[in-house]
């Protein structure tokens, strides 16, 4: 218990302490509350001014809105008069576009109507035209055949007559030389008279003669009873017996003298004109010559026959010659007096026989076509002379142009060495190159046109397919065909070749396939010994293209600066339009089994016809290339490189089917596939050993190697931009510095994306290069995969043979690359252990 007084006692004590500090509050708060009425003042002052204030803002405020409410009245009334208005222009203009669209309607009737009525105005008149053109070129055409069968009708009567003026000529030289052996030998007679041996040989002469004549006339019957096709027409055995009739006897002689003749009694001659000393002759005579001048003398009309019979055999005798050759056989005669007389006198029918039965040189040539067949062989009893043909029986060959095949038969092959020769006595200058100095050159493929020898670009693609005098034109000249249904065979032969049949024009012509100037000279027949086509320019495209071949366009202006001749097979050269030549594939003369004479005589004619450069390079195939080669080729660019052995390389793995045919960079790659066959860019390598330049053709190559069993891909890096331009090998090709390989017609996007999508991969490579050698594989189905910390470049050469590639124009141009690159001149040539 608290005592209460102790409680008080605290109570007064802590009031005491309390006080004075309840004062000051008080005071404080009297303060506080003395200031607060002053503010509270001050701001019922400031309520009343507010409320006085906003009673004159309410007020103006009502002003305002009465002020508001005026202007909406009026604004209303305003915008039902501007609804109005626009909704009276709205149906005004509204009327005005029904009205124009009307007359629009109406317009574009009539302008529709006139536009047909000016169609079929014009298709009438073009077809009008088109009918004249034709009709015009048909009697053109017709003219002209007509004048050129007049010019060789004229010419061949010239020729006729001529060859008939030889052989009249050469009748009256022999009539007078037979003239003077009669003389000569009457006179003899008259002088010494017959001796008893001559009496005694003219019995057995007339003995035989009777007993020859029986047989001629037997075997003559034989002829004509079995039908033989003689190369003469067989009257010529009745005028050869009537001769032989006409000669028995020697109770007269018929000497031809041009213009008159007379008859000379042979038996008893009272005058002689000319003295000789016959005795000397008599003397010296030998016995055995005068036996076989009589002998021989009945039976000289066959040796004639047979004669004639071997002349046939070589179509190229001509009657000029044949008089030359007579007058060659009668001075060599002069050597016997008797002979010569009976040579001489027994040659005269059948040579007159002869010259009326061709038709002085037509039906010769006919003879000697059909006789080409089919050769007529005489009965042995007909020919009593010897087996062994005379000089003056063995007809001279007509002289011929220089052929391209040396010895004239057309057997021998065609040598480089004689193209050169006949160039250059043509005017050229031609040289032999081997085929490893021509980088442009690349394989062929089936994808690629038979296309014409211009160096012009073209508007389509497929330039590694063979190059000919106008395409398919080339063979039909060589084969001398000339109607549409031979030059479609020609189209179907090309198709199963290989090759896409084409003709060509140019942009130039009107019309457009004029520009085949190769069909131009055909067509006008300037191309000797080559018949001209029965179609023109638009027949033959047609025909082509029914056949499923192809009609390109060339551009631009003939600037060729060389004519290349390729013996290299498979091979070709694709146009250029910075450095355009004339490329002649004279391979495919033996594919198409053509004359090679006439047609490399035809594409020097071509081309200088055209004006075109005379330089001519013969292009010959190089030989094989060996590792040995390579190294020889290599320490000559100034690298160091050797052989080695498979066994001695432990990097070299097989290629599998999941491997990429990928760059030869020996940097590290985001892809898998390392164990594939390593080539320059990939799939560009193929396209610039083939000359592809175009986007269509890369996609076919995409498609080539995956048949082939690889994964075909392209590469770029990290730091390039864009990134596929990182492959080195594409970046020195699109910029052209990849000698005589010409640049894509696509960028490395382009290229890129044509790849991925025909069904190859891009591959991104990382780093930079810092490759140390360049191994150049030789073992087939081989490779090295890329080594990061190892780095080398890998060449896989056994990939040429793979995909028919060049072997030297892809390691020349690997080489290129790695020394554009500032690679190693290093290299390792690795080859099979056998």
């Amino acid at each position: 218990m608290v005592d209460p007084s102790t409680t008080t006692k605290n109570n007064s004590l802590k009031s005491s302490l309390t006080k004075p500090f309840k004062s000051k509050k008080i005071a404080l708060l009297k303060q506080n509350v003395a200031e607060l009425q002053n503010t509270l003042k001050q701001t019922e002052e400031e309520l009343g001014k507010a409320k006085d204030e906003v009673e004159v803002l309410s007020k103006e405020i009502q002003d305002l809105q009465s002020t508001f409410d005026g202007m909406k009245i009026t604004h209303a009334s305003n915008i039902d008069d501007l609804m109005e208005r626009m909704m009276e222009e709205q149906m005004a203009r509204s009327q005005e576009k029904k009205e124009a669209e009307e007359k629009l309607e109406a317009l574009k009737s009539e302008y529709e109507e006139r536009i047909m009525a000016i169609d079929t105005e014009s298709d009438e008149k073009t077809e009008e035209l088109s009918k004249e053109l034709t009709e015009q070129m048909g009697k053109i055409k017709k003219t002209f055949l007509q004048q050129r069968d007049e010019i060789v009708a004229v010419r061949d009567q010239l020729i006729e007559e001529k060859d008939k003026e030889i052989v009249r000529l050469e009748k009256e030289r022999r009539s007078v030389k037979k003239m003077g052996m009669r003389a000569y030998k009457a006179m003899k007679k008259n002088m010494f008279g017959p001796s008893q041996k001559e009496k005694m040989r003219n019995e057995e002469r007339s003995k035989k003669k009777i007993s020859t004549e029986e047989e001629l006339e037997k075997s003559i019957q034989n002829i004509h009873s079995e039908k033989i096709s003689l190369p003469f027409p067989t009257p010529l055995f009745d005028d050869v017996k009537a001769e032989e009739k006409e000669g028995e006897g020697e109770t007269s002689e018929i000497i031809e003298t041009g213009e008159t003749s007379e008859i000379v009694e042979t038996e008893e001659i009272s005058e002689v004109t000319e003295t000789e000393e016959p005795s000397e002759v008599a003397e010296t005579e030998e016995p055995s010559k005068v036996a076989e001048a009589n002998e021989t003398s009945e039976v000289t009309e066959v040796n004639e026959i047979s004669e004639v019979t071997n002349a046939d055999e070589t179509p190229e005798v001509v009657k000029a010659e044949e008089a030359s050759e007579v007058v060659k056989a009668e001075e060599t005669e002069n050597t016997s007096s008797e002979s010569a007389d009976a040579a001489a006198a027994n040659e005269k029918p059948a040579k007159e026989e002869v010259s009326s039965a061709d038709g002085v040189g037509e039906n010769m040539t006919k003879c000697d076509e059909a006789g080409s067949e089919e050769s007529v062989s005489l009965p042995a009893d007909l020919i009593v002379s010897s087996s062994e043909p005379t000089p003056d029986q063995t007809p001279t060959p007509a002289p011929t142009p220089v052929p391209m095949d040396v010895e004239g038969d057309g057997n021998d092959k065609l040598t480089p060495e004689d193209i050169v020769s006949v160039l250059k006595e043509r005017g050229w200058k031609a040289e032999i190159v081997d085929e490893s100095s021509i980088p442009a050159l690349i394989r062929t493929t089936r994808r690629g046109l038979m296309k014409c020898v211009d160096g012009r670009p073209s508007d389509l693609s497929g330039m590694d397919g063979p190059k000919a005098l106008g395409g398919v034109y080339a063979i039909a000249t060589n084969r001398d065909v000339t109607d549409i249904n031979g030059l479609k065979a020609i189209v179907e032969e090309v198709k199963s070749k290989g090759f896409i049949p084409s003709c060509q024009g140019d942009e130039n012509a009107d019309p457009a396939t004029r520009g085949c100037s190769f069909f131009d000279l055909w067509s006008q027949g300037k191309l000797e010994g080559i018949p001209i086509p029965e179609f023109d320019f638009e027949e033959g495209k047609a025909a082509i293209l029914e056949r499923e071949g192809v009609y390109e366009c060339l551009k631009g202006a003939h600037e060729e600066k060389v004519v290349y001749v390729n013996f290299v097979p498979n091979t070709t050269l694709a146009p250029n339009a910075n450095n355009q030549a004339f490329v002649v594939d004279a391979w495919i003369v033996d594919v198409f089994d053509l004359d090679a004479s006439k047609y490399l005589l035809s594409a020097a004619s071509t081309v200088e016809q055209l004006g075109g450069s005379l330089d001519a390079k013969i292009i010959l195939p190089s030989p094989a290339l060996t590792p040995n080669d390579v190294v020889s080729v290599l320490q000559g660019r100034g690298w160091e490189a050797e052989i080695v052995k498979k066994s001695d390389s432990p990097r070299i793995i097989p290629v599998s089917g999941e491997g990429l045919l990928k760059s030869v960079e020996g940097r590290p790659s985001d892809h898998s596939g390392m164990d594939g066959p390593k080539s320059l860019g990939g799939v560009y390598a193929i396209a610039t050993s083939r000359g592809v330049t175009d986007i269509d053709g890369l996609k076919t190559i995409v498609k080539e190697v995956k048949d082939a069993g690889y994964i075909p891909s392209c590469c770029g890096d990290e730091q390039a931009d864009p990134a596929p331009m990182g492959c080195g090998f594409f970046k020195l090709w699109s910029r052209n510095k990849l000698d005589g390989i010409a640049p894509p017609r696509f960028d490395c996007q382009e290229g890129k994306n044509a790849i991925i999508e025909a069904g190859g991969v891009y591959e991104t490579l990382a780093g930079s290069s810092e490759e140390k050698v360049v191994y150049i594989n030789f073992v087939p189905d081989t490779t090295i995969a890329p080594n990061g910390d190892e780095q080398a470049f890998v060449v896989d050469a056994w990939i040429t043979e793979k995909f028919n590639l060049s072997m030297a124009k892809y390691l020349v141009a690997a080489a290129s690359t790695v020394e554009q690159m500032k690679g190693p001149l290093k290299a390792k040539l690795i080859v099979s252990d056998e």
